[in-house]
């Protein structure tokens, strides 16, 4: 919209009908202000003005129900547009705590659903971004649902977010709730995968023990995240492991993980990968010719 545009461009007007219109009956216009505000937030606003579309933010939060906010696209624009400010987590750690147990049912096609999946992920990417304290509310997103055995997945997202949302915490103490959930077999790959992430963001000393089993998942995304992860952690250490999966794993799953395997720097890893070059699966030996000629180029 042109006020966004002018918005962005510093114009403090467009800013003040923006924000107003945060606060309108329509959720649309509510919507479209609170995009467009998320484009004007890094203009380096007075002082007084960055307390004023801060409170219209906070504003946002409020609308409850389909009615003032259907789909929940206001308050995730608003969160999004928070995150972007920058504010001090001791100001916006409740409402976002809020939206991160927000629920909302609404038919959508004919049936009830939960509308407001992608507002609790926001939120909870958020308050990691933002330093709030908010583990408690990352590890209970973290636990939320799983998939079921007709592949239904609703509230994958917001698992997936909460994962990587600890991580970026950095709080020591979310490593107990990651390595519960890397036990869970029935769990999504990439759920899985973001679990092994995060520890590694948090170094935690026994974190390689608590995803060196995710080696033998029959998901590849958790597989080749498992040795990428554990190549991190443990260099030369990991080799073993990764090569024993390679020599059982199907063709597809081996290529990856040796690309994996390319990725630690180490005599061990080396003379694995030159091993490979000979393996009688010709994308698996590729993949390994490939990672040998990069390590032989960095020397």
């Amino acid at each position: 919209m042109a006020l966004g545009r002018r918005a962005a461009g510093g114009d403090v007007g467009a800013l003040r009908e923006l924000m107003a219109g945060l606060a309108a009956r329509r959720p649309v216009l509510a919507e479209a202000s609170a995009r467009a505000l998320r484009r004007a937030t890094d203009v380096g606003w007075a002082a007084d003005l960055q307390r004023e579309l801060l409170a219209a933010l906070l504003g946002a939060l409020r609308r409850q129900g389909a009615k003032a906010d259907a789909g929940c696209r206001v308050r995730s624009e608003a969160v999004a547009a928070l995150t972007a400010l920058w504010p001090a987590a001791a100001v916006v750690e409740e409402p976002l705590r809020e939206a991160a147990a927000t629920v909302q049912m609404e038919n959508v096609g004919g049936a009830m659903e939960d509308v407001a999946v992608g507002l609790r992920a926001a939120a909870a990417m958020a308050m990691a971004q933002l330093g709030c304290d908010c583990l408690p509310e990352l590890g209970l997103l973290l636990f939320d649902g799983l998939p079921d055995p007709m592949g239904a997945d609703p509230l994958r997202s917001v698992r997936l977010a909460a994962a990587q949302a600890i991580g970026r915490l950095g709080d020591p103490a979310g490593a107990a709730l990651l390595a519960v959930r890397l036990r869970e077999g029935r769990e999504d790959g990439e759920v899985l995968a973001a679990c092994a992430d995060a520890l590694l963001a948090l170094r935690h000393p026994r974190a390689a023990a608590w995803i060196a089993p995710l080696l033998q998942s029959r998901d590849g995304t958790a597989c080749v995240a498992a040795a990428s992860v554990l190549g991190s952690l443990q260099g030369d250490e990991a080799v073993p492991g990764i090569v024993a999966r390679i020599a059982t794993a199907p063709e597809w799953l081996a290529e990856a993980l040796t690309v994996a395997l390319g990725g630690i720097r180490g005599e061990a890893a080396l003379a694995a990968l030159r091993h490979l070059v000979g393996d009688r699966r010709a994308s698996v030996a590729a993949a390994a010719k490939a990672a040998v000629d990069v390590e032989l180029q960095a020397c």
